[in-house]
């Protein structure tokens, strides 16, 4: 938290010199919500929840049928400092698919000051907005192992059907385009006649897609670690099964070659760790932690200390699967601002956007075959590439990009991303004519997190005054 909160302190002032400060003759500020809920936003009646204020809006749940059943789509606000001249709304969502926009702006007080009405809501069949309540308790891997493909498939179609029924018609519209009606729904309803709007990951393609569909309302789009232009679902697993592949070797590779504070022989260390646990039973979940801990500094430095920590065990010592429990328990959690995906809702947005049929069961052992040949290893971490085949999702494909803005806008990425590899930022860029790309050298997913000043002081002029850095800038690891 500290860390993505520090960057927005800094970032705040950038954007407060961008659109000239604050006006001359201001009042005092008054930070109480129940003070800041009389400053009309729209026809909302907002509430005080926590510091923050909070609002629902009745949207159609089928976007097709207006005047059928309604769902609520929640939304807070950090309300803008008074003293500035305001820049309007920015509107947030953190990703996913899944992801909480409510969570993310109430965690990040630093947004508290800022020139803008920060709005951040739950996408429908998220938290506060008809959340998914249907934990997934999957034995995919095992039946992939046991029976092929086919199994896997079957698992995925019968976790996805009790979901379906546990949830009810809001199961066939959680689409990106659903959620795109909702954000139209949300500026109406807010009052203004713009919104900037902030995407990370999967918010990307909310943002792209918002921004296609009604590029007169969008003031400013900031495309962070931004998925491919093409909502493709196994182009996205691939790219990141390979992304992780890369940072697995790049690892092993700096403990070689005395980059990472490692201990000697790291590979047979790993190696050691990985025996270890599939003893216990627990290879899958041991190479998950691995490749989740492998997307963030603070998650590569907990698996630094893991390999420490099993250099300094003897083989003969039977506590061995005892002792990294620990440390799997000692495991740093996600930062606060990090959005917590509800998961069915992410399988069903992603199946339901994608442009292409997922693959049969024959095709689909073809599939995991390729994953194989890559890294046997890893390749059971690729299930996601064939959920699709059995997932019954009400598939609404998301069309390609296709965008032109008055201000183009901003995409923001990193060169050692594991979700969103740098290469579909790239092929974002190249569909989006006008738009500025920002790479950064950071380690990690979301520049916003893990970038370093540079990239905020190129964010804040972008957000304030509408200023594109120059495009291909290069800004250093923080």
């Amino acid at each position: 938290m500290e860390r993505r909160v520090a960057r927005w302190a800094w970032l705040g002032l950038w954007i407060a010199a961008a659109c000239g400060g604050e006006d001359e003759g201001s009042g005092p500020v008054d930070t109480e919500p129940q003070e800041r809920g009389a400053r009309a936003l729209g026809s909302l009646d907002w509430r005080p929840c926590g510091d923050l204020l909070c609002a629902e809006v009745m949207v159609p749940l089928d976007p097709a049928a207006p005047d059928g059943e309604q769902l609520p789509i929640a939304l807070n606000r950090r309300a803008a400092d008074p003293t500035r001249n305001s820049l309007g709304v920015l509107m947030f969502n953190p990703g996913g698919p899944g992801g909480s926009g409510k969570a993310f702006v109430a965690a990040a007080e630093a947004l508290d000051g800022f020139p803008f009405e920060v709005i951040g809501f739950d996408p429908r069949g998220v938290g506060d907005s008809g959340g998914l309540d249907c934990e997934l308790m999957s034995d995919a891997v095992a039946r992939f192992a046991a029976e092929g493909a086919a199994g896997a498939i079957e698992v995925f179609r019968g976790e996805g059907q009790r979901c379906r029924d546990a949830v009810g018609p809001l199961f066939d519209h959680l689409s990106t385009n659903a959620v795109v009606a909702d954000i139209e729904q949300l500026r109406i309803a807010l009052g203004v006649e713009q919104l900037s709007f902030y995407g990370i990951s999967y918010g990307t393609r909310i943002g792209t897609a918002y921004a296609q569909r009604y590029p007169e309302r969008v003031r400013a789009l900031v495309l962070d670690s931004p998925v491919p232009p093409s909502a493709d679902y196994s182009q996205l697993v691939e790219a990141q099964f390979d992304a992780l592949l890369a940072a697995h070797q790049a690892l092993l590779s700096s403990c070689e070659q005395g980059l990472l504070a490692c201990p000697a022989d790291s590979a047979a260390l790993f190696g050691r760790l990985l025996q270890a646990f599939a003893q216990a039973g627990q290879r899958e979940g041991f190479l998950s932690l691995w490749a989740r801990s492998l997307r963030s500094p603070p998650g590569r430095d907990f698996l630094l200390r893991l390999l420490r920590e099993t250099a300094s065990v003897t083989q003969e010592q039977l506590d061995l699967v005892l002792t990294m429990a620990r440390m799997m328990d000692a495991a740093p959690p996600p930062m606060e601002t990090d959005p917590e995906v509800t998961e069915a809702t992410n399988v069903t947005v992603n199946c339901s956007d994608s442009s292409v049929e997922p693959p049969s069961a024959s095709e689909a052992d073809a599939v995991m075959a390729a994953y194989a040949q890559r890294s046997e290893l890893f390749a059971p971490l690729a299930l996601p590439a064939i959920v699709c085949s059995g997932w019954p999702a009400a598939r609404d494909p998301l069309a390609d990009v296709s965008l032109r803005l008055a201000t183009p806008p901003l995409i923001l990425a990193g060169v050692a991303d594991t979700l969103t590899p740098l290469p579909m930022a790239e092929e974002l860029h190249l569909a989006i004519p006008g738009s500025a790309l920002l790479i950064s050298e950071h380690y990690g997913h979301g520049v916003i997190s893990f970038g370093g000043e540079c990239a905020g002081v190129a964010l804040g002029r972008y957000l304030g005054g509408l200023e594109l850095p120059p495009d291909g800038t290069v800004c250093p690891a923080p």
